[in-house]
């Protein structure tokens, strides 16, 4: 199963994404700004990233 890393600050977006991935078969992780991503990103080695390009603390150009 592929597992998708979602990089998003709004709470309520954050969980449609998830919810809908999970739904269709996904395993799903999630971060709300971009320093958490990169925790997430090297600990977990997701398939695929979801990035939010205005994040607090690093904004995603910078995580990405």
């Amino acid at each position: 199963m592929a597992r998708i890393l979602v990089v998003e600050d709004e709470p309520m977006v954050r969980d449609l994404v998830m919810t809908y991935l999970r739904m269709v078969g996904f395993e799903v992780i999630a971060a709300g700004d971009g320093i958490q991503a990169l925790r997430l990103a090297h600990g977990d080695q997701p398939d695929l990233v979801l990035m939010d390009m205005g994040l607090p603390k690093l904004n995603g150009w910078q995580t990405t």
